[in-house]
C-alpha cells in the first residue's frame, strides 16, 4: 500500500521525529517546540499532528525508519545545536558562555551579534524593551574569535573575583565601622562630662548630616549650631578653610597592538582596557590635574576626632565677624573617594532618630548659651 499524500507541515514533523530517534532524544513537547523554533525557523507545531499522522499513515514507524537512513551528519548536528539553543538576556547569555557581559553588550549594540526585542512585564512598562540574543549566535561568534573570547573570559573571571572580594570587604568594613562608632560614642560622652562642645555637639551635627534632611528648620538649626560652636571654641581648636578640590586624572595611552586588541573587544576604552586587561611596556600614562571646584569648611579639633563640615560663604563671613582671631586658610585638597568613617556611616545602623539627634543638639546649644560645662 502506498504512502498517502502528506503535507509539508507533516513532513517536517516526520523528519523531526526521525532525527529525534536517531539522536536518542525524548519526544517531549519542549524539545519539539525547540526544533520547530530553531531548526525549522519558527514553524508552528500542533499537538494533534502525531495522532493524526499515525491514523493517516498505517506504517508510520516504518516510514520513520526509512527517514532515519537518509539523515546526514550535518542535519543531525544542526538539530543538536537547535535543541541546546535558546533566547537569553545579554547578562544571562554572557554567564552561560563564560564571557564578559559588557563586551557582549557592546557587540549587540554594534550589531555584530543579532538580537530581538520583547516587551517587558507590566510592572516594567516604562523601561525599554528587553533585548534577547540567540545562544547559538553568541557561540558562533566565539568560535570565530577565539582570541577575543580568551581575553573576555579573563575579564569575566577577574570581574567575578572582584565582586566577591568587594562584597567581603564591604561587610568587613561595615562591622569595623559599627565598632568604631560605638567606641567613639563612649569617648565623646566621657569628654562631654566636662565640655559639651566639641566634640559632643559636633558629633550630633555629624550624625544629623547622615540623614540628608532637607528642611528649612533643620538647616537653620545646623547653621546656628556651627556658629555657636565656633564662637564658643578656643582659636587653637577650630579651623576655617577655603578648599580648592582637585584630582589627578591619570589615563593610559595605548600602543598600536593594545589599541587593536581593545577595538576587537567591542571598542573598549583605553581606561577600561588598562583596568581589565593591563597595558604593555609600549603603552604610556598621562596625568592631568583637574579642578573640581571650591568650597568653605570648618573643622572642630578634639582629642578623639576632628569633625569637619562644609558651610556656605555667608556663614564664613558671620564667623569671621564674630571671631576675627580665626584666620581662613587657603588649601588644596586632592579628591579621594574614601572619606572619614562617619561620612560613610550607613544611616540604618545609627541608633538614634532625627528627633533625638535634634534634641541633643538643642541641649548642647542651651549649655553653651548658659555657660554651663556640664554633660548633656
Amino acid at each position: 500500500m502506498g504512502i498517502p499524500e502528506i503535507s509539508d507541515r507533516e513532513w517536517i514533523y516526520i523528519r523531526t521525529m526521525a532525527m529525534f530517534r536517531k539522536l536518542g532524544v525524548q519526544e517531549t513537547l519542549e524539545n519539539i517546540r525547540k526544533a520547530m523554533k530553531f531548526y525549522w525557523g519558527g514553524k508552528d507545531y500542533r499537538v494533534r499532528s502525531e495522532a493524526s499522522l499515525v491514523r493517516k499513515v498505517p506504517n508510520f514507524n516504518d516510514l520513520l525508519e526509512r527517514e532515519m537512513q537518509t539523515l546526514s551528519e550535518e542535519e543531525l548536528q544542526r538539530m543538536r545545536e537547535a535543541l541546546s539553543d535558546s533566547y537569553l538576556t545579554i547578562s544571562r547569555a554572557a554567564d552561560v558562555c563564560d564571557i564578559d557581559r559588557s563586551m557582549l553588550r557592546r557587540l549587540v549594540d554594534e550589531g555584530t551579534i543579532p538580537h530581538i526585542e520583547v516587551e517587558n512585564p507590566p510592572y516594567y512598562s516604562r523601561a525599554a524593551p528587553m533585548r534577547l540574543v540567540r545562544l547559538s549566535s553568541v557561540r558562533k561568534w566565539m568560535e570565530e574569535n577565539p582570541k577575543a573570547v580568551e581575553i573576555s573570559r579573563k575579564i569575566a573571571h577577574a570581574a567575578k573575583k572582584a565582586r566577591d572580594t568587594r562584597k567581603r570587604r564591604e561587610e568587613e568594613k561595615r562591622q569595623e565601622t559599627i565598632q568604631r562608632l560605638q567606641e567613639l560614642l563612649v569617648r565623646v560622652k566621657e569628654i562631654a562630662k566636662s565640655d559639651p562642645v566639641p566634640p559632643l555637639l559636633a558629633f550630633w551635627l555629624k550624625i544629623l548630616e547622615l540623614f540628608r534632611v532637607d528642611k528649612k528648620s533643620v538647616a537653620s538649626l545646623f547653621q546656628e549650631a556651627i556658629y555657636q560652636a565656633t564662637a564658643y571654641e578656643s582659636v587653637d581648636r577650630v579651623t576655617l578653610s577655603h578648599i580648592m578640590e582637585v584630582y589627578d586624572d591619570t589615563h593610559p595611552v595605548l600602543c598600536k597592538d593594545c589599541f587593536n586588541n581593545a577595538k576587537s573587544l567591542g571598542g573598549m576604552s583605553s581606561s577600561e582596557y588598562a583596568r581589565k586587561i593591563g597595558t604593555c611596556e609600549n603603552c604610556k600614562e598621562v596625568t592631568e590635574v583637574i579642578s573640581l571646584g571650591h568650597y568653605d569648611e570648618v573643622t572642630f579639633h578634639s582629642p578623639v576626632y576632628d569633625f569637619s563640615f562644609v558651610i556656605d560663604h555667608g556663614l564664613v563671613r558671620r564667623i569671621i565677624s564674630a571671631r576675627p582671631d580665626i584666620e581662613v586658610a587657603e588649601r588644596i585638597r586632592v579628591f579621594s573617594d574614601s572619606g572619614s568613617f562617619l561620612d560613610e556611616l550607613p544611616v540604618e545602623i545609627v541608633p538614634y532618630s532625627i528627633s533625638e539627634i535634634i534634641a541633643n543638639i538643642k541641649g548642647c546649644l542651651s549649655a553653651i548659651r548658659s555657660g554651663s560645662t556640664g554633660g548633656v
